[in-house]
């Protein structure tokens, strides 16, 4: 499987950005349920049209940091992706703390350093 990731720059995506070429792109998120006490996950994976191809929504018992939230979504769409048998996939999340750690290559051992890694 061939990964690449990308940083949405906006706190909300205005507009969808179709991937070049056969690169599908799965968009993920996640959210927090303060009330309910669970953290949701939301994934879509499209392709250069911006069909649906797949998609999927995933619910966990207890609230998780943002960052633990963050890195558990991608690592559950990283799987998921992976089981459906996508080769060509862009991920594309509005993260930035995670893609700065995975960037940084610096040694974390912190709990949210154990989930990069």
């Amino acid at each position: 499987m061939h990964v690449n990731f990308n940083l949405s720059n906006t706190a909300v995506c205005e507009n969808w950005h179709r991937p070049l070429g056969s690169v599908l792109k799965c968009n993920v998120d996640a959210a927090f349920f303060a009330h309910e006490e669970c953290t949701g996950f939301g994934m879509v994976v499209r392709n250069g049209d911006g069909e649906c191809l797949a998609a999927r929504t995933h619910v966990v018992p207890g609230i998780l940091s943002v960052g633990d939230g963050e890195v558990i979504g991608i690592l559950e769409a990283l799987s998921w992706v992976y089981a459906m048998g996508f080769k060509d996939v862009l991920f594309e999340f509005d993260a930035k703390g995670v893609v700065v750690a995975v960037k940084s290559g610096a040694q974390d051992v912190s709990e949210f350093g154990s989930l990069i890694c």
